[in-house]
């Protein structure tokens, strides 16, 4: 008998061993060379999922459930599902986790990024309380826009600098000039451009690293654009790309990116050249003993075109824009969730796009940049309801960079949205 032959004896031999639980177990401390048993976990869910994947090549009826023991996992990149990791209505694919400890609190968090250690003191605008770290062994070559200290979002170095007396009022520059009669168009406008007034007016060595946050023109719906060109000599901040609206006399914003605005606790400046991070942490924090993670997602689990899958009881944090994406799925439920401190600008935490029935239920949803739930679908000529649900959920502090965020925001026909508990939000509940 060849070698062949005898590999793929022993693969089928291997995948029935597997298949007579069902089961598939994923650990902090597992290993992706494991089988994926209870006593052999893998390390992985992107491995878990390729398991699956084969256990239903092999008996397509059989229910797979995947089990994540409490515990840290990183997700250095996004874990995608598509058409063929689909389960079935009486067998769903389902990523849960563990049944013995996450009824006592103790979840499976997946965080959309790395841990950034290694952090020494270095002189940096002339202060001594700066910390740096080298990016080069994460290989991090990107930019990215947030970084989160034992889980909670620190500042991008910004000006003006945040006022925690006025979270709201206060923290703004104001664009220069007289203001405007806000309802009278202006020929010849220009949208992409802001004047700084002279005491607002900086040296920045690299604008170009930098966004604006500005309120344009109505001052009820914000815009954070990268800046493309700054002329020192006009005080005239040039913007990447058009805004809907221009930045008129008195409007409010504030510029966040600059290697010259990092000047308090809590804020930090990424050198995207040089691959350096640099931190003036807040008071009292150990960063030995810190976490300090940066987002190398935009979106921590992505299932595009997957019917009947069912994600229960599982946390997810940091990412650039969403811990959950759905794209034409159907029957896909996310049950029992945390979600919290992940998204910037135009983003959710989690992003229903199309398809039919997907459930969001008892999750909890927090200090979220953009909105809680984003929710599309339905034939809005054939008045076709989508069937999508968010019930039971509990939706707070979201719109922290997307100033327009809503807790649910809705697109299509025929979606539900009942008995959630939402508050400060920056624009309402359901839009």
């Amino acid at each position: 008998m060849g070698i062949k032959m005898l590999g793929s004896i022993f693969l089928q031999v291997a995948l029935c061993g597997v298949i007579s639980a069902a089961d598939l177990y994923v650990a902090p401390d597992g290993s992706d060379q494991n089988p994926g048993t209870r006593d052999a976990p893998v390390l992985s869910l992107a491995h878990a999922r390729d398991l699956a994947q084969a256990l239903r090549k092999i008996n397509s009826a059989e229910q797979v459930v995947i089990q994540l023991h409490p515990g840290r996992y990183w997700v250095r990149d996004t874990v995608t599902f598509n058409a063929k990791d689909s389960g079935t209505a009486e067998a769903p694919l389902i990523i849960k986790a563990m049944t013995s400890t996450g009824d006592k609190g103790e979840l499976p968090i997946l965080i959309g990024g790395v841990r950034v250690t290694g952090w020494r003191k270095t002189a940096f605008n002339g202060r001594e309380d700066v910390y740096e770290a080298d990016l080069k062994p994460l290989a991090l070559t990107k930019a990215f826009q947030q970084i989160y200290l034992n889980g909670q979002r620190l500042t991008w170095a910004r000006y003006p600098n945040v006022k925690p007396d006025l979270p709201y009022s206060g923290g703004w520059a104001y664009v220069d000039g007289v203001r405007s009669p806000m309802y009278k168009d202006i020929e010849g406008e220009r949208t992409d451009t802001l004047v700084l007034r002279t005491v607002d007016a900086h040296v920045w060595a690299r604008p170009q690293e930098g966004q604006v946050c500005i309120f344009p023109r109505y001052n009820w719906w914000n815009r954070i654009e990268k800046i493309a060109e700054y002329d020192q000599k006009t005080a005239t901040i040039k913007l990447n790309q058009k805004m809907p609206y221009a930045a008129r006399p008195e409007d409010r914003f504030y510029v966040m990116g600059m290697r010259e605005e990092l000047d308090e606790p809590g804020e930090w400046y990424q050198d995207v050249t040089n691959q350096k991070l640099y931190l003036i942490p807040p008071k009292g924090t150990d960063l030995e003993q810190a976490v300090i993670t940066v987002p190398t997602v935009d979106d921590i689990l992505s299932f595009r075109e997957t019917r009947y899958v069912r994600i229960e009881g599982l946390e997810l944090t940091c990412s650039e824009k969403s811990a959950l994406r759905l794209h034409e799925c159907y029957h896909a439920v996310v049950e029992r969730c945390r979600i919290h401190d992940l998204g910037f600008f135009r983003s959710s935490a989690l992003y229903i796009k199309d398809g039919e029935f997907c459930k969001v239920r008892g999750c909890d949803i927090w200090n979220i940049g953009g909105y809680g739930v984003s929710l599309s679908g339905g034939d809005t000529v054939q008045m076709t309801p989508s069937h999508h649900e968010v019930d039971n959920c509990y939706i707070h502090h979201v719109g922290q960079f997307d100033r327009h965020g809503f807790g649910v925001i809705v697109y299509g026909v025929g979606s539900r949205i009942a008995h959630n508990l939402m508050h400060d939000l920056p624009r309402g509940g359901i839009f």
